[in-house]
């Protein structure tokens, strides 16, 4: 490569020289002495140049010495392409050289019989590129980053947002006890047996605190696993989307301090207690003993992945609700609101993953990713009546037997049924896109969910002498 950007020149007919002893054969040689460029990357190209273009999004089929008007190649130099053996040609039997296959595209399949787009309009094959050749564009061109990302989704940041991420202010709300207005929705099944303002007032601290523990556990035990666990999949990522996602560890981790605080001062504030030892919250559990269910350890690995897919999925529309809502406490807005512009970038590089892994998947993988999938989206938006019943004996004067009782007559597996639909409707949309339902049914499995559940409610209410017992 000279100074001006040039990957070699043509050393004599049918060969370009490429530096350190490498040539280079031409299904149609330029005239000798010509300098090859690297397009873009290099001086501008005139009409004695021969440009090398950057890799195309559908793999590496123009990634290499294109030669408008190359002749069509013989039927045997083109099977010697599709078998990576040593091609030779009839005028010169001299000049070789080996190809190997190369990775195509973002699938990781294997071939080396690419053919060009112009193929479709001027009927010609153009010459594949050696691995030497191949790998001095990768090392020498700017533009060759770009490329690989052009076969990996497009997903948001905060420089194209416009926004900064949530850390970077250092901001820690805390509930101001001025403040009269609710910190949590009426949306509750439990509010007409409420026996007072106050009791329902008390009942909402308590779910928001409640749901302040979850994103706790959701940070650190779920979406940060996720991302540590990319490494073991074993599929060559590109460098740029797998630093955005590793950076999200940072703002994950601040949400989960932000949410630690708040909880803490609101239960100070409302006078609920807050319960030791802490047990992990029921998704949690559900997630983790679906996981052990698996024998292999990419099997683990891969369903901590797509936890966190899933969560991420979800929670930004959740945490949005919050802050749109101003009949809710301002400082439980404020602290929902920055939460929810870091989530929609964070939903958006999650999202973009989900797909780039769908793609790179095996048919056997997908499979297995699309259960995975659909349970971990039941598991991760189910309500967890024990959870509510303790949150209505820290509110209410009820015992907490009392408590239980009245949470499992009214939150039937119905009700239940219908909470988590509401919870996963952005997660289901985004995996019929993906196309998981083509392996798996999510429809079935709410149907095997809610048999599920009736046995267990069923079995709770005998448990506190209940309706249904």
């Amino acid at each position: 490569m000279n100074s001006q950007g040039n990957l070699g020149r043509v050393a004599g007919p049918g060969t370009v020289q490429l530096g350190w002893g490498q040539r280079r054969e031409l299904s149609r040689p330029p005239a000798e002495g010509t300098e090859l460029g690297l397009g873009a990357a290099g001086a501008a190209s005139g009409s004695s140049r021969h440009s090398l273009r950057p890799p195309s999004s559908d793999g590496l089929g123009q990634a290499g010495a294109e030669f408008c008007g190359a002749r069509r190649p013989s039927p045997a130099r083109r099977a010697g392409w599709a078998t990576g053996s040593t091609l030779n040609r009839v005028d010169n039997p001299r000049q070789t050289v080996t190809q190997e296959p190369v990775a195509c595209g973002a699938t990781g399949t294997r071939s080396c019989a690419h053919r060009s787009r112009g193929r479709a309009q001027a009927g010609r094959y153009l010459p594949v590129p050696s691995p030497v050749l191949v790998e001095r564009v990768r090392l020498l061109s700017p533009l060759f980053e770009r490329q690989v990302m052009s076969s990996y989704p497009r997903y948001a940041t905060y420089g194209r947002a416009g926004i900064r991420p949530s850390v970077l202010s250092q901001s820690f709300p805390k509930p101001s006890p001025e403040d009269t207005k609710k910190y949590y929705q009426n949306d509750s099944p439990l509010t007409p047996h409420f026996g007072s303002e106050n009791e329902a007032m008390n009942f909402g601290a308590a779910r928001f605190c409640a749901f302040l523990d979850d994103t706790i556990e959701v940070e650190q035990c779920l979406v940060i696993p996720s991302i540590v666990s990319l490494r073991r999949l074993g599929y060559d990522m590109p460098p740029t989307p797998t630093q955005d996602l590793f950076k999200t560890v940072t703002d994950e981790g601040y949400h989960a301090e932000q949410a630690l605080q708040y909880a803490r001062f609101l239960r100070a504030e409302a006078g609920l207690l807050d319960s030791q030892p802490r047990r992990a919250p029921l998704f949690l559990r559900r997630l983790d003993n679906l996981r052990e269910r698996e024998p292999e350890q990419s099997r683990r690995d891969l369903m901590t992945v797509i936890n966190g897919i899933v969560t991420e999925t979800r929670i930004g529309f959740e945490l949005d609700t919050f802050a749109r809502d101003d009949s809710l406490a301002e400082s439980a807005r404020e602290i929902c609101r920055t939460h929810a512009e870091d989530e929609t970038i964070h939903a958006s590089q999650f999202k973009a993953l989900g797909r780039w892994l769908w793609h790179v998947f095996d048919d056997d993988t997908r499979a297995a990713a699309a259960d995975f999938f659909i349970a971990s989206a039941i598991a991760r938006s189910m309500p967890d009546v024990d959870s509510i019943a303790t949150m209505v004996y820290q509110a209410t004067s009820l015992s907490l037997q009392e408590s239980r009782r009245l949470v499992y007559s009214v939150y039937t597996e119905q009700v239940l049924i219908d909470q988590m639909m509401a919870a996963t409707r952005a997660t289901v949309i985004y995996l019929r896109h993906l196309g998981v339902e083509e392996y798996a049914s999510f429809s079935l499995a709410v149907e095997r969910e809610r048999e599920r559940l009736g046995a267990e409610l069923a079995a709770r209410r005998a448990a506190v002498g209940g309706r249904g017992s």
